[in-house]
């Protein structure tokens, strides 16, 4: 089994239609950024262009599960890459390529469906254009932040010392606070 994980300009790319046609063991992965970017601007316009190729192969689509639940997983490597599959949503992509294909003949009821899903992505893409310099100005407050010791452990993912546990997540409050408010 081959797996091209795809961003959003391999989604149109003759190169993802060749290698899913290739074999059925062929699968693309999507995540959820790919998701929105999808519906992104003029949904009704975008999705069914961007989504194309994958109508056409909707049994070789493997959905991750979102951004935020990945970083969340436990870090052992054994069976990481099958605990960031949405089994779930995996499963139904098929229905979605339909609902996908019945929406572009205009079944109102999916087009209104989809405009939403539009608007809830466009919104979370602005919420992270917002929250950018926010990030940023974040990341340079933890150099400053942290010794270099400390931030080595960080960088080399090694167990905290209690001390930087709670000096770590006092940092991730306030950074959090910054971007919310």
């Amino acid at each position: 089994m081959a797996r091209l994980v795809i961003d959003s300009n391999g989604l149109q790319s003759d190169a993802l239609r060749f290698f899913l046609a290739r074999s059925k063991n062929n699968f693309a992965v999507i995540n959820d950024y790919l998701a929105m970017e999808a519906y992104k601007g003029n949904t009704m316009a975008s999705i069914f262009r961007s989504m194309e190729i994958l109508t056409q192969f909707p049994h070789q689509a493997i959905i991750l599960k979102t951004t935020g639940r990945i970083a969340g997983l436990n870090g052992r490597k054994a069976g990481l890459q099958r605990r960031m599959i949405d089994e779930r949503q995996t499963r139904e992509f098929p229905k979605f390529c339909e609902a996908l294909r019945a929406a572009e003949r205009g079944n109102v009821t999916l087009r209104q469906q989809i405009l939403e899903s539009g608007r809830a992505a466009d919104s979370h893409l602005e919420r992270m254009l917002v929250s950018a310099p926010i990030m940023r100005d974040g990341i340079n407050e933890l150099s400053k932040t942290f010794t270099q010791n400390e931030l080595a452990v960080i960088r080399k993912r090694e167990p905290f010392p209690g001390g930087l546990i709670h000096k770590a997540t006092e940092f991730m409050t306030e950074l959090t606070l910054g971007v919310i408010s």
